[in-house]
């Protein structure tokens, strides 16, 4: 995923962190509720 990429509802914004095994984080922004998340 590269930041402005979708997602549902949510839009990403940046890689937060990469968690073990190669899987990563991602921040976003909850389109629908107006606010950050974090999706992984």
């Amino acid at each position: 995923m590269t930041p402005g990429s979708t997602i549902a509802h949510y839009k990403i914004t940046a890689q937060a962190w990469r968690r073990r095994h190669r899987r990563a984080v991602y921040r976003a922004t909850d389109t629908k509720l107006d606010r950050d998340v974090v999706v992984g």
